[in-house]
Formats: C-alpha cells, structure tokens, sequence
C-alpha cells in the first residue's frame, strides 16, 4: 500500500548545491534571539520555562489546538483560560476575533496560525490593545512556518519544519529579548530517531508500494518525541540551510489550489479557504466534513493517506464555545504534500468525500 501525506519526503532536484547552512532565512526579523530544537514542543516548553522565570503564571490558549500545546502549560502548572475564534461557515474562522478573551499583561496568551494562513482575528485585536496592555505573546508559526509574515507579534515565535520539508526534526524558538539565564540546556540530539525517520523516508521512495512498512518505522521515530528538549540532528540543519525551499513552497500551493478547486466544484466538504494569499505556504487543505470528521480519519488512514493535522475536541475549554466545539468536531485537513500527484490529491478528495475506495491504479 503506497501511503500519501506523512511525514514529506525528498523531491529529486530541490538542493541548492552544496549544503550551505543558511538558517538565517527562517528568522523572524524582530528576534534577538534564536535557539534550533528538535520539535515544535521543546520550542514551546523553551518560551514556557522563560514565562515562569518571568513570573507569569497563568494563560490563554486556543480552543482550537491539538494536545501537545496543551500539555507543557499543565506541566508547567500555568492555570488555564481557553477561547475561542469563528464566524460564518463560509467564511475562514481565523478572520474571525477571539471570542470569550480578557488577556492582561500578567498573562500569556498562544495564538496559531493556523494551516499557513496568518490569523488575522488575531492579529487585528493585538494591533488594537495599546502596547501596556498587551499579555505575553506566544506566537505559534508551526503551521505557518514557510508562510511570509509571521513572527511579527509575539514576544517568542515558533516555528517547526518537519511537516513541510524532508527533514527528521528541526525547530526553531526566537524571542524579542533575550531569553532569561539559568534555564534548561536543550540535551543532544536523538540520532535514533532521524535514523528510523530518515530509513522510512528512503524505503518510501525505493519501495512505495510496501508503505506499512515504513509506517511502523516512522511511527517508531514519532514516539521518540517525549517532551524532553533537545537540539535537532545535525542532518536536519545541513538539509534544512541546503534546500530550495521555494520549492517546497510552490508546490503545496498548487496543490492547496487544486485541491479547493476540485473540492468546490462536486465533493461534500466544505473547503475553509479557496484562495491563497500571496505569501501563505500551506500545511493542507482545511474543510468541514458534512458527516462524522472521526469517521472519515479513520477510513483515509485505512487507505494509507495520513493527514497533517488531527486533532480532537478539547475537553478542557468551556462549554460556552458550542461554535467552536462543533467547528472542531467537523474539521478535516487534507495533505498538499509536493510528493503527491494529481492522481493521488484526486483519489484522496475522492475518499475523504465518501466516494471510491480504490484509486485507478494499484496501491498493492
């Protein structure tokens, strides 16, 4: 069974030349300081023990965010407060402003980008707060993190590159002032796991048709990641100053593209977004399912197609954002992966819609 979306596999031809090590060029202009990690989570823990040291203890989170943001917060023992974002259906929920939001400056607030889209709700009601009256901001860019203008808000940025481009780990944390001393050293790189990631990505090249078995692989080196922080692969750096990342750019968009486009014309789903803006590199295609979101998760994974974003109902926010519980419940993103064909983004619209299940060429 070949399997589609995943973790993203190298395109022949995308190199640069020799590796050239130019990290500069994922830094958000504001940021003072800029420290490489292996995950978006040890990012996230890095700006969370700074906050503590900083004397904040307590946070806004979005409703709307998978479990591995949520988690360093309880760790850390921050005392929660959730909200919300949405409007019309056919609208992007992320234009939308937070509902349910009283941040103050002894606060931190995570705000996501979500899907590649910058969130313009967001960023709209930031621009409005005088700056003394603005909490602390986390912004979250893993999403985003090939997207042009992010990092333009928060006081830590977070960005994540191994949803987007062919490396085993990578991520990286930057901040507007530098981070306070005597906090955790990230510890060595776990050259396991970009081993096992790396054999899986290799033998889904070499041998796609038998993709279970660099599923369990992979899988394998997913697990690996389990909160402690560390430095990425020295690998994943090289490949990540290496890569023509335009590339990768270009291609996910005209994916994204041909995905809604195909998607608003006969399928079931609601694309969330039709356009892209200039700029925006897009982790998948958002849309709402019109029937049971767990229930076609399950039968794309059967088929071997693995989405980039799955998150569940967040039992911790309160039930007063009925909206968003029910925008959560439907919500499906669809891969956009430069690996993919047209045959494949085809099959996969097709499936994730309740139509066929089988492509028209053999996946055994």
């Amino acid at each position: 069974m070949k399997l589609l979306g995943g973790d993203p596999l190298p395109v022949p031809g995308t190199s640069r030349g020799s590796p050239s090590r130019d990290l500069d060029r994922f830094l958000p202009p504001r940021s003072r300081q800029a420290l490489w990690v292996d995950s978006g989570r040890s990012a996230l823990r890095l700006a969370l023990t700074d906050l503590r040291r900083r004397g904040i203890r307590r946070a806004w989170l979005p409703f709307l965010c998978c479990s591995s943001v949520v988690e360093p917060f309880l760790d850390l023992s921050f005392s929660l407060s959730f909200y919300g974002q949405g409007g019309p259906e056919d609208r992007p929920f992320w234009l939308a402003p937070p509902k349910g939001f009283a941040p103050s400056p002894d606060e931190a607030l995570l705000f996501i980008h979500y899907f590649g889209f910058l969130n313009e709700g967001m960023t709209a009601f930031l621009g409005s707060l005088p700056p003394s009256s603005r909490p602390r901001v986390i912004e979250d860019a893993v999403g985003a993190s090939l997207t042009e203008g992010t990092g333009q808000w928060g006081h830590y940025t977070i960005k994540s590159f191994r949803k987007f481009l062919p490396v085993a780990d990578g991520a990286l944390l930057a901040a507007v002032e530098p981070l306070l001393p005597g906090g955790p050293l990230p510890e060595p790189p776990d050259l396991i796991r970009a081993d096992l990631k790396g054999r899986s990505a290799l033998g889904r090249l070499l041998a796609p048709e038998t993709g279970r078995v660099w599923l369990r692989l992979a899988q394998e080196g997913e697990e690996r990641f389990d909160g402690t922080i560390r430095r990425p692969a020295p690998t994943s750096l090289n490949r990540l100053g290496d890569l023509d990342v335009g590339f990768y750019g270009r291609a996910r968009r005209d994916h994204f593209l041909f995905l809604a486009e195909a998607a608003s014309m006969k399928s079931p789903l609601i694309p969330l977004a039709t356009l892209l803006p200039e700029g925006t590199v897009p982790l998948g295609l958002p849309a709402l399912t019109g029937r049971s979101r767990d229930e076609t998760l399950r039968r794309l994974r059967q088929a071997g197609i693995f989405c980039p974003v799955d998150w569940g109902v967040n039992a911790l926010a309160p039930d007063g954002l009925d909206a968003t519980r029910e925008l959560a419940r439907r919500l499906l993103v669809l891969p956009v992966d430069p690996a993919l064909t047209e045959e494949d983004l085809s099959f996969l619209l097709a499936l994730a819609a309740g139509g066929r299940k089988e492509p028209c060429h053999s996946r055994e």
